[in-house]
């Protein structure tokens, strides 16, 4: 709470806050900032006319003061940037008579050109395009966007084709911007299907050409699942197929079963069958990218092409099961069991622990993993000595929720003996459910603990939390218990280790100041 004394000038705060935030909110514009009908002052200056198309008010406007063509928004834009992007052809031209310079940049560098193109106001592109000034430079943004690859993104197609007729950028077809994509790729990740065509007429040496990551233009159709543009690409040039990503060799069709595309991993592998076995550079198939992203027809599709795929391992080690298991996708989980139950151990279940996303999945998961085994409810991670009940009453501190009841008690009642278990963190089952609030975890578990045990976990987790109510419950619960036993000594022994704690607090408070 706000001392009383300063209540007034706290609110006073909030107030500029909240007029500020109603300025801002009045002002807003486009992601380029962009004038709109809407935000129009009461007395237009030259750059909302302009906006606007409103040739007359400009023509005042410069009669008045002839200086105020100059004049620039907060992103640097002049007049004929704001004309350019709202299509006001005629208007462009007359400021173009009026002395506006074609190469005017507005501060991300972006020329009326650039503009016009990525709104798709052809006539305007048409009327600039024609200008004798017209050079290379005026083409490009400093990320060497490229009107062509603006065209190509947003899928203006008729606007594209005046850049293609164009005799003095011939070159153009086959720029690159600073992440090394060229219009082709940008036409085959957005799908648009006539702009590719386009470019295929028009380009033979381009359609190789890769990103700085190696992507070609196939890559990205395959990524995006287009796959009449994948059919297209395939049809003119057979070689994309065999293109593999610079990073982790990565081919199109890998990136196809990683993003869920049945239909074109269909198509893949009806031209190139081999592909079904298919590895990057790390070792993963076809079906560890499936399994791991959870597309389940695609698993169906491979594992009756290939049932070995089961048993590859990538080059850390995992299988397509424990990369399903880890992701929480449970449904791949159980279509990988039925197809070959053998495949399921400890790491299985330990990948899935790792899930840090939902809870609830991670169960499922576990459960199929269990049904079809059992004994894994007894198993150790080597890595960590953790049991499976130290990640069940720990799920809220390691995920941030608990795991169900009924979890939590099956896993208890398979392995009793794991609340012994200490791990590398010197931590029981138990020390983990009091260090998350586990209140069922705590019930559950605490009959098979001496109240020494239980006594020193709630001291050595006592940390100031949020939710005193849940440690004075317990504690009170636990003291009661001991004093009830005449156990004295505990009582003092827990009383002195929450002084200890508090004293090493105030030391590291100390330190830290």
């Amino acid at each position: 709470m706000w001392p009383e004394d300063n209540l007034s000038q706290h609110f006073i705060i909030i107030q500029d806050l909240l007029e500020f935030s109603a300025l801002h909110c009045m002002q807003k514009r486009n992601p380029r900032g962009d004038f709109t009908q809407k935000s129009t002052p009461r007395k237009q200056g030259m750059l909302a006319a302009a906006a606007q198309g409103d040739v007359e008010t400009i023509e005042q406007l410069l009669i008045q003061n002839p200086q105020s063509i100059e004049e620039r928004d907060p992103s640097l834009r002049s007049a004929l940037h704001l004309a350019a992007q709202n299509g006001h052809d005629r208007l462009v031209q007359r400021l173009l008579e009026l002395g506006s310079s074609l190469h005017e940049k507005d501060l991300g560098g972006w020329t009326a050109l650039l503009f016009a193109t990525e709104r798709g106001h052809y006539s305007v592109v048409d009327r600039l395009l024609r200008l004798d000034t017209v050079e290379e430079q005026v083409m490009a943004t400093p990320d060497g966007l490229t009107g062509l690859h603006l065209a190509a993104i947003r899928g203006h197609a008729t606007v594209l084709a005046l850049f293609l007729a164009h005799q003095s950028f011939s070159g153009i077809i086959a720029a690159r911007d600073s992440s090394g994509r060229t219009a082709l790729q940008f036409a085959a990740d957005f799908g648009h299907a006539e702009i590719v065509s386009m470019l295929l007429r028009n380009t033979v040496s381009s359609v190789l050409l890769l990103d700085i990551n190696g992507y070609s233009a196939l890559h990205f159709a395959a990524r995006s699942g287009h796959d009449g543009i994948v059919a297209e690409l395939l049809a003119h040039s057979p070689e994309l197929l065999d293109i593999k990503s610079f990073i982790n060799g990565t081919s199109a069709v890998h990136l196809a079963a990683q993003s869920g595309h049945d239909h074109i991993v269909a198509r893949f592998l009806a031209l190139s069958p081999a592909l079904v076995g298919t590895i990057t550079d790390d070792g993963y198939t076809l079906l560890h990218f499936a399994a791991e992203h959870g597309h389940d027809q695609i698993v169906e599709r491979l594992l009756s092409l290939r049932p070995g795929l089961l048993d590859v391992h990538t080059n850390r080690g995992s299988t397509a099961l424990q990369l399903g298991a880890g992701a929480g996708r449970d449904k791949v989980v159980e279509q990988l069991l039925a197809r070959s139950p053998a495949v399921v151990d400890a790491e299985c279940c330990w990948q899935a622990f790792k899930n840090e996303f939902d809870l609830q999945q991670v169960e499922k998961v576990l459960r199929l993993l269990l049904a079809h085994k059992p004994e894994l409810a007894n198993c150790i991670d080597d890595r960590t000595k953790n049991t499976f009940l130290h990640h069940a009453l720990g799920g809220a501190f390691q995920l941030g929720e608990d795991f169900s009841a009924e979890f939590m008690r099956q896993i208890f009642e398979m392995d009793p003996s794991a609340v012994h278990v200490v791990n590398l963190d010197g931590e029981t089952p138990f020390m983990l459910a009091v260090a998350s609030e586990n209140d069922f975890g705590i019930e559950l578990v605490q009959c098979k603990l001496s109240l020494d045990h239980i006594i020193s976990a709630f001291a050595q987790h006592d940390r100031d939390p949020l939710n005193r109510a849940f440690f004075d419950k317990h504690c009170g619960e636990v003291l009661l218990r001991a004093l009830n036993a005449d156990l004295i000594g505990t009582v003092y022994g827990y009383l002195g280790l929450i002084s200890s704690n508090k004293r090493q607090r105030s030391d590291d408070s100390d330190n830290d100041e």
